[in-house]
């Protein structure tokens, strides 16, 4: 992951995963970060690079919607500068804690709907195999923030 983001005075991280970025043909791999402010991507190999995915950063107040698309499941973040678009996911548990962020700062905050609370930071999030009893298990996610722990199935 990114070891060298600065953050600006009052900005905190969020979440941070690794994901793809899609531009035209190619997709680039990287670290994406949320913070309060900003959501950052950075590419991690250096032919990444070579080609022009340095680092993108997208204010979080420019972000107009999100949408979830195709087979691949590909998050398109609308923002006033363009579409960018992210896959793999990491970019989809980015997206969730996104999704709060957006409600928190338009103020339509549903209890069903609200996956984090306001300011909370994700620590550890990923894949998990939840146990079941006897031999069974099922596919499932673990998120631990600075508030909680959540393990959910299915999806």
């Amino acid at each position: 992951m990114s070891k060298t983001l600065e953050l600006l005075e009052g900005e905190q991280v969020l979440t941070q995963d690794q994901a793809l970025l899609f531009r035209g043909p190619l997709a680039h791999q990287g670290a994406i970060t949320l913070t309060n402010r900003r959501l950052i991507f950075k590419a991690l190999h250096i032919w990444d690079r070579w080609v022009g995915a340095n680092e993108l950063q997208i204010d979080v107040h420019g972000i107009e919607r999100i949408s979830v698309r195709g087979l691949d499941r590909i998050v398109s973040v609308h923002a006033r500068d363009g579409i960018h678009r992210f896959g793999d996911p990491g970019a989809h548990r980015v997206l969730q804690r996104l999704e709060a962020l957006m409600a928190e700062r338009e103020a339509q905050i549903v209890e069903i709907d609200l996956a984090f609370e306001p300011g909370e930071q994700v620590l550890i999030h990923g894949p998990i195999d939840v146990h079941t009893g006897g031999p069974f298990s099922v596919v499932g996610e673990a998120v631990l923030t600075d508030r909680r722990i959540r393990v959910s199935t299915g999806t």
